[in-house]
């Protein structure tokens, strides 16, 4: 008998991923690639990345994993509620205090540019410890505080990026095409997306 051949859905493996990303710089910053918001990323092999998600994520990510890892330290320490409410609204304070000074300092010299950077390393490790926190206690009133800070700083940081973004592509001549990711800005995210999903079409 000839066993029967069947169709397999084939997921993409990490050296599809690497060779892709290598042969297509097209994008790894949610920025616009153009001259006109060049101080928004860092080029890395050929790669345009955002520079703040660059230095936010991965001290996110060292600050979660220490926290983890020092977790009894941590449930110790803040054993006593009153100690919890006390380094949940420093926390909270220290995060929107960090937020508003990215904001607050333009992004046109390279001192300003290495402050924004450092501060977004702060950032992160703050978001890591408020969820360690948030999470490691029994504590719903002070899970709800702490998340609700968090999402009401992701949101209050999108709009004022989102703002910023604008004003910066209403000096540009294209501004018309912003929209329709026809810019010289923006094309490259239509590009990518044509090209990732062409590649996954082709794994099915």
């Amino acid at each position: 008998m000839v066993p029967m051949k069947t169709t397999e859905r084939k997921s993409m493996s990490f050296r599809d991923v690497i060779k892709y990303w290598s042969n297509h710089p097209l994008r790894w910053a949610h920025h616009p690639t153009c001259a006109h918001f060049k101080n928004h990323w860092i080029v890395l092999r050929n790669q345009k990345i955002c520079r703040g998600c660059l230095f936010f994520y991965p001290s996110l990510a060292v600050g979660f994993l220490i926290g983890l890892l020092q977790a009894s330290v941590i449930q110790n320490l803040l054993m006593q509620a009153e100690r919890r409410t006390y380094v949940a609204f420093s926390l909270i304070t220290i995060l929107f205090l960090l937020g508003i000074l990215s904001i607050a300092i333009p992004k046109r010299t390279r001192m300003a540019m290495l402050i924004k950077d450092v501060l977004r390393l702060f950032q992160g490790l703050t978001v890591s410890i408020m969820m360690l926190v948030a999470f490691l206690f029994e504590d719903l009133l002070l899970t709800v505080v702490l998340l609700a800070a968090l999402i009401f700083f992701a949101r209050s940081t999108m709009f004022f990026r989102k703002k910023s973004h604008r004003q910066i592509c209403k000096s540009c001549p294209q501004f018309s095409l912003r929209d329709s990711l026809d810019c010289d800005g923006l094309k490259t995210l239509k590009q990518y997306r044509l090209h990732w999903n062409a590649l996954l079409s082709k794994k099915t």
